[in-house]
């Protein structure tokens, strides 16, 4: 299985449906660490995922918004450990976790976090990862359309 680079598998924003209002590519490790509270730990995590690079994109329109990102590792098992770390972050307050709903298909893993008018799903195939989240959008179909965008 041949996976697309971050840049290409991110939801592209006629699938969001809403203004893009930020976007990043090739995020290294070092640039997403840089906005954490604990910025060595944060580095020193990311590191041990086997991080090559990331890509993020946030859009915002009529008081409804959606973030994602897609991050690619050297391994399927550091995917699964930021699998595992990014969805652990949705089964806390203000979220409940739960599995993902069946429509979300072609993923080793999938959780959701659903919050009053928010949800985060996360993601894991082979050596990518991505979370879809969103304030009064369908984030079940943003993510199931992630998903599909993984492979090449």
């Amino acid at each position: 299985m041949r996976l697309r680079p971050p840049a290409l598998a991110i939801l592209d924003d006629a699938q969001v449906g809403l203004p893009r209002v930020s976007g990043r590519d090739h995020l290294t490790a070092a640039e997403a660490a840089g906005g954490a509270a604990d910025q060595p730990l944060a580095l020193q995590t990311y590191t041990s995922w086997g991080w090559t690079e990331e890509s993020t994109r946030a859009w915002s329109g009529g008081g409804r918004s959606a973030d994602a990102l897609v991050l690619a590792t050297l391994r399927p098992s550091g995917a699964r450990r930021a699998f595992t770390s990014f969805a652990q972050q949705t089964d806390v307050a203000p979220y409940s976790g739960m599995p993902c709903p069946p429509r979300i298909t072609g993923l080793d893993g999938c959780h959701m976090g659903v919050g009053s008018s928010n949800a985060v799903i996360t993601g894991w195939l082979a050596e990518e990862v991505f979370v879809v989240a969103g304030h009064d959008v369908d984030v079940v179909s943003l993510a199931a359309a992630q998903a599909g965008r993984l492979r090449a």
